[in-house]
């Protein structure tokens, strides 16, 4: 009995050691100033898909374009009509100028939505109540949490008490269509065949912070922007709108943790 309340004694110890001991983001709590040093955003969509427990996992073969059942009657069609052959390879020009043009359209949303990113961030830095440092080599990238000590001297050159990083990307989680039934027993991807999936944009970003002291901490963003089109001709377009989605939302969360800190502070 006396062993047994000797070992409870000594968790009850350690658990208030370190409940007491210093949190690195109170060094963010008390700052003045923040600078934004750094932002880096893919120009690409990254592919994602569902795992078997529903979680969402980056998946290259997700990415990859087929040719769906619309797509393909009317390659088919095409090469029924009079004239055959030509009238084949114009409708299989149709399919790619339309993949292209939707590819394109969608590119052109997602550099615009990249853009506004590290406007995003300042925003967030003063409507927190910090006072934002001006940076002009944005377009370099510093992985903060392998610099070490190396932060004082980009601290002392961004004149702030606290630089940040700004990471991320936009994905897009394909799931192909399913035929359940007969309480399970029937299972079949058909969209593995036909083509026909659901695409859902999302968002993935990661803030890394540091003082003069060394590296803070990570916090990461994941965006479910509710966004989901359904598409048999591959990747379906996503509009300016779309993206403003995300950018909505990552920019309330960015804004409630930093604001949360300074009110700590």
């Amino acid at each position: 009995m006396k062993n047994y309340k000797l070992k409870i004694n000594f968790l009850l110890i350690c658990v208030l050691i370190f409940s007491c001991a210093s949190n690195p983001w109170e060094r963010l709590n008390m700052a003045q100033s923040i600078a934004v040093i750094s932002v880096n955003h893919s120009m690409k969509l990254e592919p994602y898909s569902l795992d078997k427990k529903g979680n969402q996992v980056r998946d290259a073969e997700a990415g990859k374009q087929q040719i769906g059942l619309s797509e393909m009657a009317s390659l088919g069609k095409g090469f029924l009509q009079k004239g055959g052959l030509k009238k084949g390879f114009d409708a299989a020009k149709d399919a790619l100028d339309d993949r292209a043009k939707r590819g394109q359209n969608t590119m052109a949303n997602l550099k615009a939505h990249s853009d506004n990113i590290h406007g995003l961030t300042l925003q967030a830095v003063s409507g927190a109540g910090y006072d934002s440092r001006q940076w002009d080599e944005v377009e370099d990238w510093f992985d903060l949490s392998k610099m070490k000590k190396k932060t004082k001297k980009l601290c002392g050159k961004a004149n702030a008490d606290i630089i940040m990083t700004f990471e991320g990307h936009i994905g897009v989680v394909k799931e192909t269509k399913k035929m359940k039934g007969l309480g399970g027993l029937i299972n079949l991807d058909i969209g593995a065949s036909t083509g026909h999936a659901d695409y859902t944009l999302i968002g993935r970003y990661y803030l890394r912070v540091a003082d003069a002291e060394g590296f803070i901490g990570k916090r990461t963003f994941r965006i479910d922007s509710g966004i989901t089109k359904q598409s048999d001709k591959g990747l379906p377009e996503f509009t300016a709108e779309d993206f403003q989605v995300v950018y909505n939302k990552l920019s309330k969360k960015v804004k409630a943790l930093l604001k949360e800190s300074k009110m700590m502070g």
